[in-house]
């Protein structure tokens, strides 16, 4: 692929991690509002597993947080990438 096209799909990786990233800050404001007492009479939690088990709202916010990461890792991959090849061309030319 040329460096337009990398760059391309860069920016559409961009514009769809801005978006998981939306959905999460509303998934942490929803989590954040649900009542808060259950958990205070708990134990804390030992592991992972066992606080997304007591809370699938955590654990539906680490998974949107989580690919909103690595979707941003790779879209500036792609868009380094792409000028790279970019700036490349232009040497060479």
């Amino acid at each position: 692929m040329a460096g337009a096209a990398w760059r391309r799909v860069g920016i559409t990786l961009m514009v769809i991690s801005l978006l998981l990233l939306a959905l999460a800050a509303s998934s942490f404001m929803n989590w954040h509002q649900l009542d808060a007492q259950q958990y205070l009479d708990l134990p804390p939690a030992t592991s992972a597993q066992e606080a997304y088990a007591r809370d699938p709202w955590l654990a539906k916010l680490m998974f949107q947080v989580y690919g909103t990461l690595g979707a941003s890792v790779l879209a500036f991959a792609l868009l380094a990438f792409g000028w790279a090849r970019r700036v490349r061309n232009r040497s060479a030319a």
